[in-house]
């Protein structure tokens, strides 16, 4: 019997001495048990299981016909049936460890790497793990021989290119291209791109894989130390953002985490789920505590947050058209706002901590007094708002919605100052750098674009190649920036 039909033995967990009739009875139940079906409520299981179910059917299958026909064995696409394969393995190692059997896990992955020394991700995963369950030791070895393979692989492609000029002139081609990345934006339009302002460029850093899902929420930390990320999942990532790694997952909420937000001060995180709940993090001991007072919370999913500068505040917007004031600082209900026509989508505190204000798809945005809720003003739109920003002077609002336009308001008054025009797709986040004089904007699935506040012009674009881009951050200072894509993975951008 070959190594391969031991491998599909191994998937299903039975004897080599079997017949079919028993491979098939443990074949069933496997499959009633890994069945997509069974995982309906939550979309990542799902996921997960379809991998599974998939595996185990295909295992299944060679069985089936080694036994009854004694055929040379069908190549398979899960599987992949060569001998002592490492990704069977890598396979077998990522579906132990979502489903948090961390020491199969490890087996398998430890099975990649004799198998073969230079497979990274089998090194990270098992890092991953290793972090996770407190071997900091064997985790930053795993973390080192990643450094080192990628070193190796990097001295090797220079000696290559040395030796050879025309491979040379063809990297450095290639890299010139994949660090100037998009310096000449599309889809321009005569009101907004300047051309001849597309000097600056932002260096692509590195990618961070890890999750199953397009991820399409991220969060620097206000000292650029930790990074948040959500795939679509109930789940949060935590990494260092100065190695990529990943530090710990925080797995809370039982439902999909909509909005994310670090405390101005480092110490916490808070999250708004789906679960109709807030949690707080505490990023010491990276334990969450629901935010409650009397369960006078929301009724549906909590869709956004922003908190105060100072904070002492916090502001949520709910699927129930409810936005609710929060004082962190005591343990009295939250003050609810109610009124609002649709879901809140999108809330922002102004600088000074004073104001604050909410957005969704009415045709109206209201601003708000933070200790009170008093309506100080209300602002006529023309289409649903998706997201918000102040300015870091507090002298501008800025929004983008449905409509695919940036719109930038003196609030104070009331006026629209100003239109930024160019994107092709509803606008999901709007970000000041540079001390308010420079604004990014993202929209799904294309370049993020960098723009002038004062002259309304776009003044660069990033884009690596990436599916397309869901979301995004800037750090404090304005030097670094991550996006999230739905290629599942994270991009760290560093301004040249």
């Amino acid at each position: 019997m070959t190594n391969d039909i031991k491998q599909c033995y191994q998937v299903l967990g039975v004897s080599a001495e079997a017949n079919i009739k028993e491979v098939k009875q443990v074949y069933r139940k496997l499959a009633k048990v890994w069945h997509p079906d069974n995982f309906h409520h939550d979309r990542q299981q799902q996921q997960q299981a379809e991998v599974k179910f998939k595996v185990i059917v295909e295992a299944y299958e060679v069985i089936k016909d080694y036994l009854e026909k004694g055929k040379p064995l069908p190549k398979v696409s899960n599987i992949n049936v060569k001998k002592a394969n490492p990704d069977f393995h890598y396979q077998q190692g990522t579906i132990y460890a979502e489903a948090e059997q961390y020491e199969d896990a490890i087996d398998e992955f430890s099975k990649v790497i004799r198998l073969d020394k230079n497979y990274i991700k089998a090194y990270q995963y098992r890092g991953f793990i290793f972090s996770k369950l407190g071997y900091e030791n064997r985790a930053n070895a795993d973390f080192r021989t990643v450094d080192e393979i990628k070193l190796k692989e990097t001295y090797k492609q220079s000696s290559s290119n040395v030796n050879d000029k025309n491979n040379q002139s063809y990297s450095q081609q290639e890299q010139t291209s994949k660090n100037q990345e998009y310096t000449s934006p599309t889809n321009r339009t005569k009101n907004n791109t300047d051309v001849t302002n597309f000097v600056r460029k932002w260096n692509f850093v590195q990618q961070l894989k890890g999750h199953f899902n397009p991820v399409n929420l991220v969060a620097i930390s206000p000292n650029s130390q930790i990074l948040a990320s959500v795939a679509k999942s109930k789940n949060i990532k935590l990494w260092n953002l100065s190695t990529g790694y990943q530090i710990t997952l925080l797995s809370q909420h039982k439902s999909v985490v909509r909005c994310l937000k670090f405390t101005p001060d480092n110490q916490y995180l808070i999250s708004g789920s789906d679960d109709k709940t807030i949690i707080i993090w505490d990023l010491n001991k990276y334990k969450g505590t629901i935010l409650s007072r009397q369960k006078n919370g929301h009724t549906q999913g909590v869709l956004t947050l922003d908190i105060s500068s100072d904070c002492k505040y916090l502001v949520s917007g709910s699927a129930d058209k409810t936005t609710k004031i929060w004082s962190l600082t005591s343990t009295r209900d939250p003050y609810t706002l109610t009124g609002y026509r649709t879901e809140i989508l999108a809330t922002s505190i102004s600088p000074n901590g004073d104001f604050f204000v909410a957005g969704g798809m009415e045709t109206f945005l209201r601003i708000r007094c933070l200790d009170t809720g008093k309506i100080v003003r209300s602002i006529k739109i023309n289409s649903g708002v998706t997201s918000l920003a102040f300015s870091p002077d507090n002298q501008l609002l800025v929004t983008g919605g449905l409509d695919r336009i940036v719109r930038l308001w003196n609030w104070h008054t009331g006026e629209e100052i100003g239109q930024l025009t160019g994107h092709l797709e509803t606008i999901s986040q709007l970000l000041f750098r540079d001390n308010g004089k420079e604004l990014i904007s993202i929209s799904y699935h294309e370049p993020v674009k960098i723009w002038n506040v004062e002259t309304l012009r776009q003044i660069d674009s990033i884009n690596n190649n990436c599916q397309g881009v869901l979301c995004g951050d800037i750090s404090s200072n304005g030097k670094i920036l991550v996006t999230g894509s739905d290629d599942n993975s994270i991009r760290i951008f560093n301004l040249k």
